[in-house]
């Protein structure tokens, strides 16, 4: 029993009849945080004096500190109904086993919603023990734990750019009996597999120790691939299967497998649309969810009770608490991500109004006071209504994510008794929506305390590393959404101070939330390039993909390079350009004129350099206004930012349709699609190099701007 063990101990006096008894519970530190991940109520599967409260015992180090590698996997850690069989074929001089499987089934199947091998059993498991209780069909000995044994397939769908490029297929092992008593079909995330019993499969595998911790199992499975890599293996899998997870006190057994490829193929998940084979990465990365912004235990329980539970999957909620007298607009918990959960709103009526920072140091907050001066009796009817939560505030991305001036929209719900006749409000700031059709969307759910400061930088970078997980997540969870709009959804609760904050990211913003009334310009007819004169022509258009070159009228750029190529460097330009023509210069001169588009670009430091930890560095540029042609710009203060002299510069690009202000998934696509024309036709190019072309208007938020992605032509000097 080791350090990060907790246990109790109960002894009884002996007498002439009776011997001494111990009784002992204990846990560790891996189940533990199985029942405190996402998506689970941890209180049923704790002790009592642990349920409100996190653990006590020292961290230290969570796994064993020796090498887990067994020489001998042994043939008794398994015994019951439910394990699979398999005949050994051989084993090779540091016990890696070769093994052909013959009897696996039956199983279950879901893929876990996460882009994290750590959270893959807390978002997985919950939804598989759901299943068996609504068919009836739970094991004898089941009560909620993690299952036994259980196998947790690894596999990469695309070349590795980061956690998302992994998917986790979860198979616990089921009593033969079980099978009879399942439905056929099954939820698309929860099914059985009644075929995998068929499959003769063979695999090299390593046994190991300890936990299973997740660093572990990668680990050994790197090791394991690293042995076998010149074997017939299937490069993009891997699989790790627990034995006696339910063990508290003891080493339990483990196992990496790695498959051989069926029929000869060289690929086994890799998708036709790469021509490259591509090899699974074992890395784990570190959450970037803030660690200040983590819900404390309360707030989580409050949400675990509400939002959640598998339980609660498909059934309207409250939103202010189980006892909470405030009416709430009426949602439905639909799925839970890790990050983010999947929620649907049912059709209902707002109330909004609008305020620009402009004209207001706290446009939210003198918004919101309207709104509660028209539901306290100023409206037409006179009459008073209930106060209603969440309190939805929704800004422009175009407008945020370039530290422009912004329009706030604030909209509070109508309670039900006003739902279909709404009194009319006497302020004439003041809104009643038209009927908001049923809509589903995602909500990230954040702490908010008192230490807590500058909420819009807090929502902007939740927004960021959201949307960019969302978008880099596999096609198989079929996740869109609307990257036009930043929404915040707030919930005051007495027990949660100040409040639980929410970043509501909608799959489509309806028309009657996303609608400004004090959009004061026309739509129709506007040039391609907004109110601006296009910066660039185009030279010769060719199959899906044009070439365009820019030609500077002022000859000078204003640029900024800086480390990387993350999702925040675009806002931190922007902070940047919007400073500097603000007067933060040495010359202390403002400047206005400043012409889109903001041109980016990522370049690979070693061109030789191949997977993820290769160095990249961004820049990004505007042009100067014309004035500055024939003298010299203001002189930039900031680190980075530098007067650049360019005349003109060529790019291949394709137009990004749909993408806004954000570089989303379709952008990434769009951009293959070009590197495998330029690079196929020998187009002279530069392909270590990555080019954004943004066109946005913080004057007319109401246009959402376009995006070229492509890559700069050899033989420009924009290539230097």
């Amino acid at each position: 029993m080791g350090d990060n063990d907790y246990y109790y101990v109960l002894q009884y006096d002996s007498t002439e009849d009776h011997l001494n008894e111990v009784a002992v519970f204990a846990t560790n530190t891996i189940l533990d945080k199985f029942y405190r991940g996402p998506g689970l109520d941890p209180r049923p599967y704790l002790p009592v004096c642990l349920r409100e409260k996190g653990p006590e015992w020292p961290t230290g180090d969570d796994g064993i500190n020796v090498d887990l590698v067994r020489q001998d996997c042994g043939t008794t850690f398994c015994t019951s109904d439910r394990c699979p069989k398999y005949k050994l074929l051989n084993k090779d001089d540091i016990g890696v086993e070769k093994r052909v499987w013959y009897e696996t089934g039956p199983v279950l199947w879901t893929t876990a919603p996460t882009c994290y091998y750590e959270q893959a059993h807390q978002l997985s498991q919950p939804e598989m023990f759901k299943f068996l209780q609504d068919n009836s069909a739970l094991p004898p000995d089941a009560t909620f734990s993690r299952f036994t044994p259980i196998a947790t397939s690894i596999w990469q769908y695309k070349p590795y750019d980061g956690p998302c490029s992994r998917m986790y297929e979860t198979f616990p092992f089921l009593p033969q009996d079980v099978e009879d008593k399942l439905p056929d079909g099954g939820a698309w995330y929860v099914q059985k597999y009644p075929d995998y019993a068929a499959q003769n499969f063979t695999t090299e595998v390593m046994c190991f120790g300890g936990h299973g911790e997740p660093k572990d199992s990668m680990a050994v499975s790197r090791r394991l691939f690293e042995h076998v890599e010149d074997r017939e293996i299937c490069w993009d899998f891997s699989a790790i299967t627990e034995y006696n997870v339910q063990s508290r006190l003891f080493d339990r057994h483990n196992e990496a497998m790695m498959q051989i490829f069926p029929d000869g193929r060289k690929l086994c998940y890799n998708w036709t649309e790469y021509d490259q084979p591509f090899k699974v990465n074992f890395d784990l990365h570190e959450d970037w969810f803030p660690l200040g912004l983590q819900l404390d235990l309360p707030s989580r329980l409050l949400l675990h009770s509400l939002y959640t539970e598998p339980s609660n999957a498909g059934k309207s909620i409250p939103c202010g608490g189980p006892n909470s007298p405030t009416k709430c607009a009426p949602v439905t918990f639909i799925r839970h991500f890790g990050h983010f959960a999947e929620m649907r709103m049912a059709k209902s009526r707002w109330v909004c109004t609008e305020e620009s920072s402009q004209t207001s140091p706290d446009p939210f907050h003198k918004g919101l006071n309207r709104l509660l001066s028209y539901i306290n009796g100023d409206n037409d009817a006179a009459v008073s209504m209930e106060t209603t939560l969440p309190i939805l505030k929704l800004v422009r991305a175009a407008e945020v994510m370039t530290y422009s001036p912004f329009t706030a929209k604030v909209c509070l719900y109508l309670d039900k008794v006003h739902q279909d006749n709404p009194p009319k409000p006497t302020d004439p700031k003041v809104y009643v929506t038209g009927p908001v059709e049923e809509t589903d969307y995602y909500v990230t759910w954040f702490e908010v305390n008192d230490n807590l400061k500058h909420i819009s930088d807090v929502i902007g970078n939740l927004f960021e590393n959201v949307t960019s997980e969302m978008a880099s997540m596999s096609p198989t969870f079929n996740i869109t959404f609307d990257a036009d709009f930043i929404v915040e959804a707030q919930y005051y609760s007495e027990a949660i101070m100040p409040y639980l904050g929410s970043l509501v990211t909608f799959k489509k913003v309806p028309a009657e939330i996303a609608t400004f009334r004090t959009d004061e310009e026309k739509k129709a007819g506007r040039a391609e390039c907004g109110e601006f004169p296009c910066v660039h022509e185009t030279v010769k258009e060719f199959d899906g993909f044009l070439e365009i070159k820019f030609n500077y009228a002022s000859g000078k750029l204003i640029c900024w390079n800086s480390p990387g190529c993350g999702v925040s460097n675009g806002r931190h330009f922007m902070r940047a350009i919007n400073r500097y023509a603000d007067g933060y210069n040495i010359e202390g001169v403002k400047v206005t004129g400043f012409t889109p588009p903001v041109y980016s670009q990522c370049t690979q430091l070693d061109a030789s350099c191949r997977g993820p930890y290769c160095e990249w560095k961004s820049s990004f540029c505007m042009m100067l206004p014309e004035e500055y042609k024939d003298k010299d710009a203001p002189t930039p203060i900031a680190e980075g930012l530098a007067v650049v002299a360019e005349d003109s510069r060529s790019v291949y690009v394709t137009k990004v349709e749909g993408s806004g202000v954000v570089v989303n998934d379709d952008a990434e696509k769009a951009y293959m699609k070009l590197f495998a024309k330029l690079r196929a036709g020998g187009f002279p190019c530069d392909l270590e190099k990555f080019a954004q072309i943004s066109y946005i208007s913080s004057s007319i938020p109401s246009w959402p701007g376009f995006q070229y992605v492509g890559v700069p032509k050899l033989g420009d000097n924009s290539t230097e």
